[in-house]
This record gives structure tokens, sequence and C-alpha cells, in this order.
């Protein structure tokens, strides 16, 4: 995604150094002031008061699930019986410690939950449907959509 909204309370080199991040976010600081154009050591204070502000929340990885054994992806879209700040946080964090979620969002419509899943085939996508997300009372509905592409 390229950050390119006018509206925007950061200046251009502040949205120029994010899409630079956002496409790699390991490139060297070096690296980084030099696309952008900046000093090394301007380069590096923008990028921590970007931290610092919480615009950079944390630096990730994009890991490639086939080449380490999970080569099955899902996202289980999710209806709840309640969907209030008592129930959903818990079961949130529940499911964030299963293993094997990628990453879940919290949405409106007619779904609550979406969970990104990766896991090495569909017997165990099966069972994890059913151990951590299907088992909790709370939940109304589940379904399961199989991932065939990504593009970042």
């Amino acid at each position: 995604m390229r950050i390119s909204d006018k509206n925007s309370v950061l200046d251009d080199l502040d949205i120029e150094i994010l899409n630079q991040l956002n496409s790699d976010s390991s490139v060297a600081n070096s690296r980084l002031a030099e696309i952008v154009g900046l000093a090394a050591s301007t380069t590096l204070m923008r990028v921590r008061g970007l931290v610092q502000r919480g615009v950079i929340r944390k630096f990730t990885l994009d890991v490639d699930y086939n080449k380490i054994g999970l080569g099955v992806q899902a996202i289980v879209f999710l209806s709840l019986r309640r969907q209030d700040e008592v129930t959903m946080q818990p079961m949130i964090e529940r499911i964030s410690s299963a293993g094997n979620v990628v990453q879940i969002f919290h949405v409106s419509g007619n779904e609550d939950l979406l969970v990104h899943v990766a896991v090495s085939d569909s017997e165990s996508l099966r069972e994890f449907i059913q151990m951590h997300l299907t088992s909790d009372p709370n939940v109304r509905n589940a379904q399961t959509h199989l991932i065939f592409g990504h593009t970042r």
C-alpha cells in the first residue's frame, strides 16, 4: 500500500519514509536516507519520531508460509453472539495465543472477526477451527475461505 493522502498530518518526507519502510522494513538507514534525500541522522530522527508518535507501531516480517511447511492459509469469518468489550477482548487474546494465527481483524458488518491462519494441511485447518474457534459458545457462525494468493 502506498500512502498518498493529501489530508495526512504528516509531511511529504515522513510519507515517503513510511512508503519506503512499507516496501522494505529491513532497509538500512543509510540507504533509506539516500532514497528520501536526507542525511542519515535526520532520517533516523524522523523514523524514531514516527515510532514515538505511534505512527509506526512495529516492524514485522513477511513470511512465506509455504517455505516453512504451512502451505494452507485461510481466513475464517466469525459471527459472534456477543460483541461487548468484556467478551471480545479475552476472545481475541485467546485466539491470538492459539498458534498458527497470522492476524485477526475486528470488523463491522455481518461478521465480527476475521481470523487469518496458516497451517500445514486441510486436516490441521479443520482441527484448528474446531478446537479454537467453533468450540467457543460465543461463536454463532464460522465461514472458512481458503487463500490462494496474497499480494502485499
